[in-house]
């Protein structure tokens, strides 16, 4: 499964976030509890990870009375697959900077400042199948596996996506070489409607893959099947509250950001 590490020395990382289109820094110190904590030191208001904070539409925030947090899932899926314990992260307003759109930045920051700390995390095992669906016809399963799998499956009618389909063994060295360099995609036609709603304002050309009606508007891609791959990193993004790595057999099929927590929370609960 994943090695823990812990942090040696403060990261602190800076860029835009992607629906406020606010510049923004992030600041990571390792702490003694075992836990993950995000502070507004602007607002003075502290939230931990936990998944009853966890609110789902374009990406995923932590919610409360009066905390917010918002697009942490890139960076949330660096952090549980370091498998750090006991983090804050300091931040100057309620977003994560999206920086060029995937994981990768955060990874590179992030891993030239930790020290391992043990060999393996403890797992979840999963012991017995389970499933869940939404209305739009996606599902998501996690049924017994010795191995932590994801099966990820995504369909879109755009002749550049289609449907795309990866299986990977998670592991510390295929997320960094297969998952944490996918960015995150959108399709000019949805832009307008987004920004009316308030979303997407510090989305650029440099952050995140432009579909236009049969052609990428900013190439080249990462990888022929970065649609895919970018899904995957948000899921494990949203597993990450979940905390320990998972044994299990993973199969989602038009997913996102909600199923993904409806699965999450069927493990919690069993």
């Amino acid at each position: 499964m994943f090695d823990i590490y812990k942090l040696k020395e403060p990261v602190i990382i800076s860029g835009t976030g992607v629906h406020s289109g606010e510049k923004t820094t992030i600041e990571l110190s390792q702490i003694e509890e075992d836990k993950i904590v995000f502070y507004n030191k602007y607002t003075d208001c502290f939230l931990e990870l936990k998944h009853e904070y966890v609110r789902n539409y374009n990406s995923t925030s932590l919610i409360s009375d009066r905390c917010k947090f918002h697009t942490i899932e890139h960076l949330m899926a660096v952090l549980y697959v370091l498998q750090i314990k006991g983090i804050i992260i300091e931040t100057d307003s309620e977003e994560i900077p999206i920086l060029d759109g995937s994981g990768k930045p955060f990874w590179e920051k992030i891993i030239k400042r930790v020290v391992k700390t043990d060999k393996y995390s403890d797992s979840i095992n999963i012991d017995k199948k389970i499933t869940v669906q939404d209305e739009k016809g996606g599902f998501a399963s996690v049924e017994p596996s010795e191995k932590f799998i994801i099966d990820y499956t995504i369909e879109f009618n755009h002749p550049l996506i289609g449907k795309q389909n990866l299986i990977i063994e998670l592991s510390e060295n295929s997320f960094e070489r297969e998952i944490v360099p996918a960015r995150t995609f959108g399709f000019m036609k949805d832009a307008e409607y987004l920004r009316k709603k308030g979303l997407a304002l510090g989305s650029s050309y440099e952050n995140t893959i432009v579909l236009g009606e049969t052609e990428i508007i900013n190439p080249p891609l990462r990888f022929k099947d970065e649609f895919v791959r970018h899904k995957i990193l948000d899921f494990i993004g949203d597993l990450s509250f979940i905390r320990l790595p998972v044994k299990g057999y993973f199969k989602i099929f038009r997913g996102g950001h909600h199923l993904h927590k409806l699965l999450t929370n069927r493990i919690l609960k069993t």
